[in-house]
């Protein structure tokens, strides 16, 4: 674990909830100022049926609800495109719910 003393900053700034964060450090040595940025991609937005979508972007089907595997969906199902603040759809041709997973950001 990195060790920071008398004067260092670390701040953790939240940009879109669950999808990408920021770690900025801030640091003095010999009255110079450095600062180092990571960003991290987070892989696991997810979203389920009826639920308000949180980022933009082509969802795929990554599973039902009620945690059974059959009917499959229909293949054109498979993958949505889904604004943000739009609902999460069910997959019509099995009636049921199912969870979305985010493969590629809009």
């Amino acid at each position: 674990m990195a060790q920071y003393g008398k004067g260092d900053e670390v701040a953790l700034l939240g940009v879109a909830p669950a999808v990408l964060f920021v770690v900025v450090i801030v640091f003095t040595c010999e009255n110079e100022r450095f600062q180092m940025t990571f960003y991290s991609q987070l892989t696991d937005v997810r979203g389920k049926t009826g639920q308000a979508c949180q980022v933009s972007g082509v969802y795929a089907f990554d599973g039902y609800l009620d945690g059974t595997s059959l009917p499959r969906p229909h293949p054109a199902e498979l993958r949505e495109p889904i604004a943000q603040h739009n609902v999460f759809p069910p997959i019509r041709s099995a009636k049921k719910g199912c969870w979305w997973k985010l493969v590629e950001r809009a």
